[in-house]
C-alpha cells in the first residue's frame, strides 16, 4: 500500500494542482481544531452552537445568526471548543464553478478597487468578517440543508445552490464597497485598511453582544484611537456602536421570542440588557409592541 498524497502530473512531468470541488461538510462535534487550512471560497456557519474562525486577524465567533467567509488559498483556523457541542455547516465552493459564475457577474464597478477588497474572476477577495444571515441567505441554506439531510442533494442541485450563494456573496461584496467609499481617505488602499479594522470591531460586537462593551475596547479591536474610531464607525455604518449593538440584540430577540421555552425576563438577561423592563421598553420603541405581545401574536 502506498501512503502519502497522490501527485498528478501532465505529459511533461509538471505537477498539476488539483482543483477544489463543490462540497458540504456537515458535522456535529464537541471538540475540533483545524489550524492553517487552505481551501476554495468557503462559507462557515452553524446550525447550532458556536465555532471560531480566524484568518490572521482577531478570532470571530460564529453562532447560528452569522456566517464567516474565507477566500481561495487563504489560510484559516477553525475551532470548536471542548465540551461545547456545535453542528457546523461548512460550504466549500468549487473553483471551476466560482470562476464561471463570477466571470459572468462581475461588472467594471466591482473591479474599481484593485486590491484585497477588489474582485476579479481570477483573484477573488471577499471581506473576512461575520455576516448576518438575512432572509435571503437563510432561505437558501434552509433548502440546501433539508436536501442534504434527506439525501436529495445531487451534484446538479449542489451546483445550483452554490450558484445562488455566489450571487449572494457578490451582493454582499457590493454593499461593503459602498461602505468603503464612505470613508474619508484619499487613497483607496487607506479606505480599505480602515474598513478592515472597523470590521474587526463589528466581529467583536457580533461575538460579544450579550456582554458589557465599552468604546475603548472596540477602538482597541480596530487599532484606532477611541474618538477616531467613533467618527469613522458612524460615517461607515450610519449609526453609533451603541445603536448598532442595540439593533443586534433586538434582532436576536426576534429569534428567541419565536420559542415559548424561554421567558421574556430570561431573554433580556441573555441578550445583555440590565433588566426585562429596559428590554421591553426598547422593543416597544423599535417595533410598536412589547415582547410579550409580539410572542402572543406568533402563537395566536
Amino acid at each position: 500500500m502506498v501512503s502519502g498524497q497522490i501527485k498528478v502530473t501532465d505529459s511533461s512531468g509538471k505537477l498539476i494542482k488539483p482543483k477544489w470541488p463543490n462540497c458540504i461538510i456537515n458535522a456535529t462535534t464537541s471538540s475540533a481544531y483545524r489550524p492553517d487550512v487552505q481551501g476554495p471560497i468557503s462559507i462557515f456557519m452553524n446550525i447550532s452552537g458556536n465555532s471560531y474562525c480566524s484568518t490572521g486577524g482577531p478570532t470571530a465567533t460564529i453562532n447560528d445568526d452569522f456566517f464567516y467567509v474565507t477566500n481561495k488559498n487563504q489560510e484559516y483556523t477553525l475551532t470548536v471548543e471542548p465540551d461545547q457541542p456545535a453542528e457546523t455547516l461548512n460550504i466549500h465552493l468549487g473553483e471551476d464553478l466560482s470562476l464561471q459564475v463570477l466571470s459572468g457577474l462581475i461588472t467594471p464597478t466591482d473591479q474599481i478597487l484593485n486590491d484585497s477588497y477588489g474582485l476579479t474572476s481570477e483573484n477573488i477577495g471577499f471581506a473576512n468578517r461575520l455576516y448576518r444571515k438575512d432572509d435571503t441567505l437563510a432561505g437558501i441554506v434552509k433548502c440546501l440543508y433539508a436536501d442534504h439531510k434527506n439525501g436529495n442533494l445531487s451534484s446538479l442541485k449542489l451546483d445550483e445552490y452554490n450558484y445562488q450563494l455566489m450571487v449572494y456573496l457578490l451582493s454582499q461584496h457590493r454593499q461593503i464597497l459602498k461602505e468603503v467609499r464612505k470613508l474619508p481617505a484619499a487613497k483607496a488602499s487607506t479606505r480599505i485598511e480602515l474598513h478592515r479594522r472597523l470590521s474587526y470591531s463589528l466581529d467583536y460586537l457580533h461575538s460579544h453582544q450579550n456582554q458589557s462593551i465599552d468604546l475603548q475596547k472596540l477602538a482597541d479591536e480596530a487599532f484606532l484611537s477611541k474618538y477616531h474610531f467613533l467618527r469613522l464607525f458612524k460615517v461607515t455604518f450610519g449609526c453609533s456602536p451603541y445603536q448598532y449593538l442595540q439593533r443586534l440584540r433586538l434582532q436576536r430577540a426576534f429569534s428567541l421570542l419565536k420559542s415559548k421555552e424561554i421567558p421574556v425576563n430570561q431573554i433580556a438577561i441573555q441578550l445583555g440588557f440590565e433588566n426585562a423592563t429596559s428590554f421591553s421598553r426598547l422593543f416597544f420603541q423599535r417595533f410598536g409592541a412589547y415582547p410579550t405581545q409580539y410572542r402572543r401574536s406568533l402563537f395566536a
